[in-house]
Order: C-alpha cells, then structure tokens, then sequence
C-alpha cells in the first residue's frame, strides 16, 4: 500500500476507503500480535475532510494508537502509553513513521519494549519506597 499518497481530490474517496480499510486490518494484526483479544480494544476511524486520510485509532488500556496525516509531522502512527482505555497523555508518546504498518514484527517490538518499562515501573511504585 503507498501510505504517503496524496489526498487532494475529492474524487478520490475509493483510495481513502481502501486506506482506512488496510490500516484498520494491520491495526488487528498488531493488536493479536501484542496478545490482546477482540474484546480488549476498540477500532474506530474518523473519515476526516475530503482532503485528508482522516485517523484510525486503536484503543486499549494500556495503550493507545492513532495512525493517520497530522498537519505538521506528515503520515504518522502516534502511541500513547495510557493508565485507561482512551487516555492520550501527552507522555510518554512515540511518534513513528507510517511505513512501519508494513512491519508488524517491528511495530509489536517497540510497542512492546515500552510496554514493559511501563509495566516494570509500575510494579516498582506498587512495591513501596525504595531502601536508601
């Protein structure tokens, strides 16, 4: 799929259709990969105005994903490490290119990798204050 593909036609709501459709099936892919099941994320999209991609978004307790074009970073997939479903804390976030949706492997593996900081902390701040 070319990801980066310009949306300046009106016309061309078939390429938007396909796009949200191809994202929205890698989305599925990266979620089963990271474990989770159907019921634990959502997938939604938002069409957006005739010359934009509009956004996808998967969201899950623990993280949350918008891929799709910003105004000012280009084609994107953004993630946001979330305390529940929905929240998009402004930190910690990764911003990665779109071209990773053609690496699934590699997606699931950064996401991962934060995953289990987060995870490590967390169980670290429940265990009590730290010896001296």
């Amino acid at each position: 799929m070319e990801w980066r593909y310009p949306i300046k036609d009106r016309t061309d709501l078939e390429y938007k259709a396909r796009y949200h459709s191809e994202v929205k099936q890698r989305l599925t892919q990266f979620a089963t990969a990271l474990g989770f099941k159907d019921q634990d994320y959502d997938l939604r999209s938002i069409k957006g105005y005739d010359d934009s991609s509009g956004l996808i978004f998967l969201t899950h307790d623990e993280l949350y994903v918008s891929v799709g074009q910003d105004a000012f970073a280009g084609w994107e997939i953004k993630i946001y490490f979330s305390e529940r479903r929905g929240d998009r804390s402004p930190t910690p976030r990764l911003e990665l290119p779109i071209e990773l949706l053609d690496n699934i492997p590699l997606l699931v593996l950064i996401a991962n990798d934060h995953l289990n900081h987060k995870r490590n902390l967390k169980a670290l701040q429940a265990s009590g204050p730290l010896p001296s």
